[in-house]
């Protein structure tokens, strides 16, 4: 009985690596794990050692990437005052022009 069930283990797993193998070639890896997929299709996926100048490099363009993220929020913050600005001024305008719109109005009415 147990070799019954071991041939059938077997046969299962030939079935469906016969069938699993050329499909997944045609789908471009569908139904495999992820490992398998970039192993096959995209080769050995290991990551160059850097280097000691690299490694310098590295720590440079950090720095300056820091640098211009404190220059962008500053300027970013100069840009949403300038747009508040902007809007007060405009609220400022609109009570103006509605003002003169309900004088207008009011008189024409009495």
């Amino acid at each position: 009985m147990a070799r019954v069930g071991l041939f059938g283990i077997v046969f299962v797993l030939c079935l469906y690596a016969v069938i699993v193998t050329p499909l997944g070639l045609l789908t471009g890896g569908y139904l495999w794990a992820r490992e398998v997929k970039e192993c096959i299709f995209f080769g050995e996926m290991h990551e160059p050692k850097l280097s000691d100048d690299s490694k310098f490099q590295n720590k440079i363009l950090k720095v300056e990437i820091d640098k211009l993220t404190e220059q962008n929020k500053e300027q970013i913050d100069e840009l949403k005052e300038h747009i508040k600005e902007q809007i007060n001024g405009l609220k400022k305008q609109n009570k103006e022009q509605m003002k003169q719109i309900l004088d207008a109005v009011a008189g024409k009415n009495a």
